[in-house]
Parts: C-alpha cells; sequence; structure tokens
C-alpha cells in the first residue's frame, strides 16, 4: 500500500511559513526580553526609570513588526479566499476568533483561566468521580459474571439432557441445545480434545471454533471452566462441562458452550473500562497538567498582545496542511485506491486524526484482502461441492421456498435430458424434458402434512421409458427455505434383482425337473419297445406316435433345464488373449448366407472365454435369425390377409419378400469413455424390433417377444459379458429406406495390448 505525501507546498506557501515563524521567533524573543526587564524593572525602581523608554521604543517597534505582517497576512488571506483555495475559510475563520479573543480580555482570561484551571483539575481527580467510575466498571463485570454463570449452569443441565441413545443425532441434538442455550456454537469434544459433533448458528461457517487444548487440560483440573474473551471487537463467552454419558469412553467427554455478549452490552462494558483507562492516565499526569496549563497561560498572556493573528495564521497553516493531506487522500481513496499519508509529527488531534485515517485506509485493505480470500474460499468450497455433486451416481436439485430451480448437478441434467443450466430460475412444473416426473415431485411436496417430517420417499415408473426411479425430498428450513430432491435411477438395480431372483428359481426348477424326466423317457421307450410286437394296425400308430410324442417333449424339456442350469450357474472362466475377428468368422461359417460379416481389421485382442463367447455369439445370431424370420412370416401373412379398407383391394406390403436379408455382425475398434482402447461387437437383424416397454426388461428372465423360446438367451449372455467386464445395450435401429430397420445387440469389450 502506497504512502502518499502532499507536504510539498508551492513557493508561496513555503516563503510564508519561513516569515511566519522568524516574526514568532523574533516576537518570542523580543517579548522574553521585555518580560526579563520588566520583571527587573519591577524589583528595582531606578532600572525602570533609566530603561523605560528603551522597553517602550522595543514595544512599540515590535508591535509595528507585528502590523505590517498582519496587512500582508490579510491580504493574502483575501487572495486565497478569492482563488478558493483548501483552508481560506478556516483560516479566517481563526484569525477573527483570535483577534476578538486575544486582545481585548487578554488580562482578564489569565486571571480567571489560573483559577479555573486549578479548580477544575482538582475537580477531574474528586473521590465521587473516581467511585462512579469504580462503580460502572464493577457493574459491567457483574453483569458479564452473571451471564456467564447463567450460561454454566445451563450448560451443565444440557449435558444432562444429551442422551447418546436417542433417536435424534448427536449433532440433531446439540442444534437443539444450542438454541435452547441461545449460544452461537456448541461443541461435542472427546477426552483428548477431538471434536465429535457440533452445531453452529452460521449456515456459511464450514469450519467449527478450535477449543485450546490448555482450556480443556484446565477444565479437566477444575471439573469445569468458563471464562470471558475478546472476539471482534466484542465479547464472547466461552464454558466446558463434562458429560458423563460419553459412550465407549473411560474418560468423559466435554460440552463447549460459546455465546456472544450483546452488543450493547459490551459496548457499555468497553465504554466503562475505557473511561477507567482513560481516568488513571489523567491521574497520573495532574501535576504535569497544571504545570504545563500555568505555564501555557503565561506564554499566552506574553505574547496575545503581540502575535494573536500572526499565531493564528500559523496555527491556520499547520491545520489547513494535514486536512489538505487527508483532503486528498480522501479523494484517491474514494476512486479504490488504498493509501496511507505520511505520519504527522506533532502529538496533537491531527497526528491521531491522520494515524486513524491510515489505520482506517490499512484495515479496508485487509479487509477487501480479506474479502477477496473469503470469496477466492468461497468459491472453492462451491467449486469442491459442485465437483462432489458432478461425482455422484444421484440426481440432486435444489429448489427456492416457490418451487423455482436454484441448481442441479449433471446427473440431474442426463435424467431430466435436459441442459438445466440453462433453467434456472424455472419454476418445477415448467421444466422440459420429465413433465412427469416434475408432476410427481411436486405433488409429493404438497402431499406432506406439515406436522410430519419435513422429508419424504416415493419410488414412481415412468410410463414413457419403463424407468423407474427412487425419490427423497426434503423441505430446507432457517433463513434461506427451499426444497432439496435426490433422485436415483434404480432401473438396473431393480433388474439385478429379478435377475438374481430368477437365477435362483432356475437352479430350484432345474433340479426339480431334470430328476423325472429321464425315468420318463425310458419308460416310454420301454413301453414302445414291448407294445410295438403285440399290437398292430392303428393301434400300434398310436402307440408308436405317442411314445414319439412323450420322447421328443422329453428331450425339449431337457433342453430347457440345460438352458436354466447354463442361466443359474455359469461354467468357470477360462479367460486367454482372443482374436473376435477369428471367432466371429468360425461361427458366421456354421450359418452359411443367412449371416454379412462387417470385421474391422485393426480391431485387437480380448481377454475372454472362448466357449463362452462362442454361446454368446451363437445365442445373438440365433435370436436374429428367429427374430427375423417370425417378422417375415408375419409381414407374409399380413400380405395374404390383409385387405385395404378404402378400396377393397389385397393390400401388398412390400417388407414380405420372399427374401430374406442376411443378419449384419460387426466388430470396430474405438475409443472407450476412460480414454482406453475398445473393440465393439454388433448384431443387426432386419426384424420387427423392440417395443420401448420390451427393452426396459430384455434382459430380464423368461422375457420374449418370440412366439416360441425361453426367454434365456439374452439374460445369459449379460450374465457372460458381465463376468467378462463388458458392457451390453439393445435398442433399434433403422433408416430413412421403408423396411430397412430392426432390433441390434451390441457388446464392448476392453483390448489388451497383444495375444498372451
Amino acid at each position: 500500500m502506497e504512502t502518499l505525501s502532499l507536504r510539498d507546498r508551492d513557493e508561496e506557501k513555503r516563503s510564508l511559513t519561513r516569515v511566519l515563524r522568524a516574526v514568532l521567533v523574533l516576537a518570542i524573543g523580543l517579548a522574553g526580553v521585555l518580560l526579563l526587564a520588566l520583571s527587573a524593572a519591577t524589583r528595582n525602581t531606578q532600572f525602570f526609570t533609566d530603561y523605560y523608554p528603551v522597553l517602550l521604543w522595543s514595544a512599540v517597534a515590535l508591535g509595528l513588526v507585528l502590523l505590517l505582517l498582519l496587512a500582508e497576512l490579510l491580504r493574502r488571506l483575501i487572495s486565497r479566499l478569492h482563488r478558493g483555495l483548501f483552508g481560506s475559510r478556516l483560516m479566517a475563520r481563526m484569525a477573527v476568533i483570535f483577534v476578538l479573543l486575544a486582545v481585548a480580555p487578554a488580562a482578564l482570561m489569565f486571571y480567571v483561566s489560573v483559577q479555573f484551571i486549578e479548580r477544575s483539575v482538582e475537580s477531574w481527580f474528586d473521590v465521587p468521580v473516581e467511585r462512579a467510575l469504580d462503580s460502572g466498571l464493577s457493574l459491567a463485570r457483574v453483569s458479564l459474571d452473571s451471564r456467564l454463570q447463567r450460561l454454566l449452569q445451563d450448560a451443565k443441565q444440557s449435558a444432562q439432557q444429551l442422551d447418546p441413545n436417542a433417536g435424534l443425532s448427536t449433532a440433531a441434538q446439540l442444534e437443539r441445545l444450542r438454541v435452547r442455550l441461545g449460544a452461537s456454537e456448541l461443541q461435542l469434544l472427546s477426552a483428548s480434545g477431538k471434536l465429535i459433533a457440533s452445531a453452529n448458528e452460521s449456515t456459511a461457517s464450514f469450519v467449527p471454533a478450535v477449543t485450546p487444548a490448555a482450556l480443556l487440560r484446565q477444565a479437566k483440573l477444575q471439573g469445569q471452566w468458563s471464562a470471558i474473551e475478546g472476539s471482534d471487537g466484542g465479547y464472547r463467552l466461552r464454558v466446558l462441562v463434562p458429560w458423563e454419558q460419553a459412550l465407549g469412553g473411560l474418560e468423559p467427554a466435554w460440552i463447549s458452550a460459546i455465546a456472544p455478549v450483546p452488543p450493547s452490552l459490551a459496548e457499555l462494558a468497553e465504554v466503562a473500562q475505557q473511561g477507567w483507562r482513560d481516568y488513571q492516565e489523567l491521574s497520573l499526569s495532574r501535576s504535569t497538567l497544571k504545570r504545563l496549563f500555568r505555564i501555557t497561560l503565561v506564554m499566552v498572556f506574553l505574547l496575545t498582545t503581540f502575535a494573536a493573528v500572526a499565531a493564528a495564521f500559523l496555527l491556520a497553516g499547520w491545520l489547513v496542511g494535514p486536512l489538505a493531506e487527508l483532503a486528498k487522500a480522501t479523494r484517491v481513496l474514494a476512486s479504490g485506491q488504498f493509501i496511507e499519508v505520511k505520519d504527522y509529527a506533532a502529538r496533537d488531534e491531527l497526528g491521531v486524526l491522520m494515524q486513524s485515517f491510515n489505520r482506517m485506509s490499512r484495515g479496508l485493505h485487509d479487509a477487501q484482502q480479506t474479502i477477496g480470500q473469503n470469496q477466492l474460499a468461497l468459491q472453492t468450497v462451491n467449486l469442491r461441492l459442485q465437483s462432489v455433486l458432478s461425482h455422484i451416481d444421484a440426481a440432486v436439485l435444489v429448489f427456492d421456498a416457490s418451487m423455482r430451480l436454484e441448481s442441479a448437478n449433471a446427473q440431474a441434467e442426463r435424467l431430466w435430458g435436459q441442459s438445466l443450466s440453462a433453467c434456472t430460475g424455472w419454476p418445477l412444473l415448467q421444466l422440459p424434458g420429465q413433465p412427469e416426473l416434475g408432476q410427481a415431485i411436486h405433488q409429493a411436496f404438497a402431499d406432506q402434512p406439515e406436522d410430519e417430517a419435513p422429508s419424504w420417499r416415493r419410488q414412481w415408473t415412468l410410463h414413457h421409458d419403463a424407468q423407474v426411479v427412487l425419490a427423497r425430498g426434503a423441505k430446507l428450513g432457517g433463513e434461506r427455505a427451499g426444497y432439496v430432491v435426490v433422485l436415483d435411477d434404480v432401473t438396473q438395480v431393480l433388474s439385478g434383482e429379478r435377475a438374481l431372483a430368477w437365477a435362483e428359481v432356475a437352479q430350484r426348477l432345474a433340479h426339480e425337473i431334470k430328476n423325472p424326466l429321464t425315468p420318463i423317457q425310458l419308460s416310454a421307450e420301454r413301453l414302445q419297445r414291448k407294445l410295438r410286437p403285440v399290437l398292430s394296425g392303428a393301434q400300434a400308430e398310436l402307440v408308436e406316435k405317442t411314445a414319439q410324442t412323450i420322447v421328443s417333449q422329453v428331450d425339449a424339456l431337457k433342453s430347457l433345464v440345460d438352458q436354466l442350469r447354463d442361466y443359474s450357474r455359469l461354467a468357470s472362466t477360462q479367460l486367454e488373449s482372443l482374436a473376435l475377428n477369428d471367432l466371429v468368422s468360425e461361427v458366421a461359417s456354421l450359418y452359411g448366407r443367412e449371416v454379412q460379416l462387417e470385421l474391422d481389421l485393426q480391431a485387437g485382442y480380448i481377454r475372454a472365454d472362448r466357449l463362452q463367447m462362442r454361446q454368446v455369439l451363437h445365442n445373438l445370431t440365433k435370436n436374429a435369425l428367429e427374430a427375423q424370420q417370425e417378422h417375415q412370416l408375419a409381414l407374409a401373412q399380413a400380405g395374404d390377409q390383409g385387405q385395404d379398407p378404402g378400396s377393397g383391394s389385397s393390400k401388398v406390403h412390400p417388407e414380405a419378400s420372399p427374401l430374406v436379408k442376411p443378419i449384419l455382425i460387426s466388430t470396430k475398434a474405438l475409443k472407450l469413455s476412460d480414454g482406453r482402447e475398445g473393440l465393439r461387437l454388433r448384431v443387426r437383424d432386419h426384424g420387427a424390433g423392440f417395443s420401448e416397454a420390451m427393452l426396459a426388461r430384455v434382459f430380464e428372465p423368461y422375457v420374449t417377444t418370440k412366439r416360441t423360446g425361453s426367454g434365456l438367451g439374452l439374460a445369459i449372455v449379460r450374465k457372460i459379458v458381465e463376468e467378462h467386464g463388458a458392457q451390453v445395450e439393445v435398442s433399434n435401429w433403422s433408416t430413412d429406406t421403408p423396411g430397412n430397420g430392426g432390433a441390434q445387440v451390441s457388446v464392448v469389450f476392453p483390448i489388451v495390448a497383444s495375444p498372451v
């Protein structure tokens, strides 16, 4: 911070100051000589008689010099007034006052002042005054001690009311006790001084006040501790009381309570203490003051007649100089630049004023730096909070008391499908993207009774995409009332729970069904062998057909049992570096022209189990072919039976072509979201695709769109893929060409560097 010096005067000011000082020194010297001569003359009549003309003409000469100087000063004063220079009016006012007060009543003022000062100084230190100051200071101390004792007793009672087994958390109990105590902060400390919990009146403060270890040691020695502390220009009360109900500790914990002293009481106490200090300082300088006043009055009496106007101008110049500095420094300070003025040498009120200005400027500078640091810290905290909110999986939305959006994290924008940062200040019901969810949240807060807990918990299923959302909402109290909502997409969680449940059911069904299948098949075959020679004709044909039906159905049940077993318990995985392109080509060769390949030659190796990957490819290829065939069959039947309602003629579907398009199996190297190399396997058919409701449950067991099938194919695929640390996704695809579309399954694997 700069130091501003405005002491440089123009030539007129410097010459004027030099002349004034020289003349004043000359006047003081002549007055002193005259005083000594007059004093000697009063003691020696002969001396007075001999030197009377000299004394007289000396006094006249000194008076003429002062009159000439007075005329020059008046001329310069008028000139300064006409130019409007800073301090001219003050200088004129002081000159008039000095002339009026110094010349005529000088002698009377000296006598009266001496008597008045003698009595006044003694009256300042009168016994009643001292007793009154003592009483005021004692009253302030008693009032503060009374508040401290009351806080100590209340803290002890609060320690008894703090229950570790209560339903409320320790922090919630501390907050309730803090409000009851009227404290600004309430802390629960361990025996070692570690902070367990705290309650703070200020919601903007994240850092609780630190309890010094020395205070805790004193509290342990005394059984309790209380004191009045200074804080930010005021006072605060701090007490430490033991908490005997501490959980799991041999030593009791401690409750620290901090309560502010009311500003009015703190101000009165400070005034009383400052008055007492001032009084003591004056009392010590009593004799010095008397001596100083006597000397000052004598000098004023001797010099008033001869140097009143000169002294007035000189003193006015002394005042105007520092005031001019302060005036310019104030203008500079008002422009936003924090500066200090050069210290004033004299130890008077002007010096105090300039020092106060410097302290104020330094205080403003420090305050600005503190505000900047606090703003930076607040921005850091906000950025950290935003970072935390952006990395959690739940969607978090904050609304004000009018249900208008204040903030939302990235997960909320993903759930809404919109950028909510541009919607700050919008009502909840007007937020785009999820009107159904917004209406549900609004209704949940509206249905919450006022006398119940200000929080709720709901689970909703969004109809447009079968998404299951777990919602929790709470009403915020305090100065900034509002609402906070936390939303979790639990669709995959519920799907996983259903998959686990189906796996358990599949394991039990496989065990229960497989046991009787072999005896049934053997019995049917035995009946067939035994009855074939005995029966003939229609009866033999019936027995043969019935036995064959039983055997074929048993084989179908065995196949279903094998699928159930595969879904409920996969074989141990034998990972190896696998060239996915080679495996895809090998499997596709089994299907001939029904499969078309688009393989990325840059595709790398993956870590996978060859047999399980073969099963995945077979399941996906088989599902795609069956879905495509059923779709072509449905189109063909619709083409044969459908009629155009308007003309009555047959309706021909261009999709019902006898040429069935092959399914497409492709691989492509790509970058994963975490920066690693990946490989995507995609199987695409030309079937009917999936409905929106089916997409949400396509990986669940026994969920299928085909007329035949167990619905375990995609469930097994997902289980194998997840065992390999890969990701699988099902979607529909289409192009602008009519009839060109269907379903597609994409599996993304991480790539290993090279085969092992």
